[in-house]
């Protein structure tokens, strides 16, 4: 595995097939890829390789990775969730992405048109990591505050039952179980025991018995 960054604009990550040959994605994309490390170097980023990749640092955290392909390059995002897009660069690795992660070039020159985007996004992604800010993960959700995560579609079981949220798919679904859970409870059969009050007297002297459930309303 690469663990030099030089090494790893020259010949590859290490990890394919095609790793110091001539077809080398690092190869193709070597003159955009020494650019955009460029912008991270002036960002005061800490420069490493982490699975055979340079990888940015700030604060101790991973803030993003260099990746080169067939087709493009690019400069992926690590808490992706928390980015902003104002210029709507940022993509999505794949359709199982949750949340847009990268900036994708196919072409050596854009990574100097962009120098102002990445030297904005960069400077956004450095601060959520001095500040310590991470995004929840679904794990996270459950334990977190009701306000940190109102409007998410997330719902807190407590000991009286679901806390149903404000709107959304999941209050509709609350509220189909509710009414189902009410529907069951009206459908049960009572065990209660008919209650006795004091009845009438006949006009022969003896007394009759009347429930609560003899009498009409």
């Amino acid at each position: 595995m690469i663990t030099e960054i030089e090494e790893s604009f020259a010949r590859g990550c290490g990890r394919w097939e095609r790793f110091a040959t001539p077809d080398g994605s690092t190869r193709r994309w070597r003159r955009g890829l020494v650019e955009m490390r460029q912008r991270c170097l002036d960002a005061q980023l800490t420069k490493v390789v982490k699975w055979g990749h340079p990888c940015d640092l700030h604060a101790n955290r991973n803030v993003a990775i260099f990746g080169a392909f067939r087709n493009d390059f690019r400069l992926s995002f690590f808490d992706a969730a928390l980015m902003k897009d104002p210029e709507g660069v940022l993509q999505r690795q794949g359709p199982n992405t949750q949340h847009p992660d990268m900036i994708r070039f196919t072409a050596n020159d854009q990574v100097a048109e962009h120098k102002r985007t990445l030297r904005t996004y960069l400077a956004a992604a450095m601060g959520y990591a001095a500040a310590g800010i991470k995004p929840l993960n679904q794990a996270d959700r459950g334990n977190a505050p009701r306000r940190a995560v109102r409007g998410v579609g997330v719902r807190f079981r407590t000991c009286r039952g679901v806390l149903r949220p404000h709107s959304g798919p999941e209050k509709e679904r609350c509220d189909a179980s509710q009414l189902s859970q009410k529907a069951g409870d009206s459908a049960r059969p009572s065990h209660q025991m008919p209650r006795q009050d004091p009845g009438r007297k006949r006009s022969d002297g003896t007394m009759t018995l009347t429930t609560r459930q003899d009498r009409s309303c």
